[in-house]
């Protein structure tokens, strides 16, 4: 039954190191990434607090939060 379950998450792509998140490779791998990522960015994240600000102000915070809350729970950025 154990070489079943193997192969099923290996056809899935959910074994292997890629997916061991206790391998340092791996770790170091996503560390990598997300530095590269990061940097790739530049200062977009810092020149997107006045656009957060502009929001607040034009539709309260209330509104504003809710509507992020709805949009951060129904996207597929929560990978």
């Amino acid at each position: 039954m154990r070489d079943l379950e193997a192969l099923h998450q290996r056809v899935l792509n959910q074994s292997g190191p890629r997916n061991d998140a206790a391998h340092s490779i791996v770790r170091f791998a996503r560390l990598a990434m997300t530095y590269n990522y990061l940097r790739e960015l530049g200062g977009a994240p810092l020149s997107a607090i006045p656009d957060v600000a502009r929001m607040i102000g034009r539709y309260g915070l209330f509104n504003t939060t809710a509507k992020f809350a709805r949009f951060a729970a129904t996207s597929g950025a929560r990978t």
